[in-house]
């Protein structure tokens, strides 16, 4: 702890926080589950925990099973890594279906009037960014849970942010990491809690570029696989196999897991009004 500038100032550390998704996102849903993961891993042992993936976890989860989840868990209890797990259930088809309809008017009204593809704007792709980073902060919240007193005045923590290739396109992809790089300016949680985050770097890459994500991959594959609301095609395991998985994870993790199950009830974010400008759905306030 440190005092700037009259005031007592706590630092988290510094974390990259690798995230990735398991399930299907797109209008014709078939499996009704989504499932997204986040591994925090301190900035000083990235490079360690990076080598001990390659030697001990060789495939991602739909090829390696329960033998590279007992190794991907082996890492993150050695390390001590926190882990997030995020799932996503589409309980009313109705919501989904009006998501969709709404985020693909508003997409193809907002190409006609700029005329470019703007695929970050599709609705899939608008869940997909925001499914990707709902684990990493709740991360952000255990980590200053973890030290919070009502004596220090304010909180930083650095942050890079390493997502799977699941937005697909280049322009979703830039507009992500333009969204991260820019949140710590426009973040409620400096007024709400005190912490001034700083993201160092936003990015999107394959396992075969960063096999951290191999870890997040398990963590959604396995949990998505235990569910017993999912739906599977063709499964890595059993959902017996999984939840055998799952529950074995809680036991080993213990206070380093937090996980989340949440119901869709979103809105599309963004509408077009009556004057043709972009308003936010919820309180139809005009966008700059």
């Amino acid at each position: 702890m440190k005092r700037r500038g009259g005031r007592l100032a706590a630092h988290l550390g510094s974390w990259c926080i690798f995230s990735d998704l398991s399930g299907q996102v797109m209008a014709n849903l078939f499996n009704p589950i989504i499932t997204a993961a986040s591994v925090a891993v301190p900035q000083e042992i990235v490079g360690l925990v990076r080598t001990q993936v390659r030697r001990h976890v060789p495939t991602k989860w739909k090829n390696g099973g329960l033998a590279g989840l007992t190794a991907s868990a082996d890492v993150i209890v050695k390390h001590h890594l926190r882990y997030a797990v995020s799932q996503l259930h589409v309980a009313d088809d109705t919501k989904w279906q009006t998501y969709f309809n709404e985020g693909t008017a508003f997409h193809r009204e907002a190409v006609g009037k700029v005329g470019k593809p703007m695929n970050f704007l599709q609705p899939d792709l608008v869940l997909r960014m925001e499914l990707l980073t709902r684990p990493g902060a709740h991360l952000l919240g255990r980590l200053l849970q973890a030290v919070y007193r009502e004596t220090i005045d304010e909180y930083t923590v650095d942050i890079e942010v390493v997502a799977d290739t699941d937005l697909r396109t280049q322009d979703t992809e830039a507009h992500f990491r333009l969204a991260m790089l820019q949140w710590p300016k426009i973040t409620r949680v400096r007024h709400i809690l005190g912490l001034y985050p700083t993201v160092r770097d936003a990015r999107c890459e394959t396992e075969q570029a960063e096999p951290l994500l191999m870890l997040p991959d398990y963590l959604a594959g396995v949990y998505q696989h235990a569910d017993p609301r999912t739906v599977l095609g063709q499964p890595v395991v059993t959902r017996e196999e999984a939840s055998v998985g799952v529950s074995e994870l809680r036991r080993r993790a213990g206070t380093l897991l937090f996980e989340d199950s949440f119901d869709f009830l979103d809105e599309y974010p963004l509408a077009h009004d009556e004057e043709g400008r972009v308003v936010q759905t919820r309180d139809q306030k005009p966008l700059a």
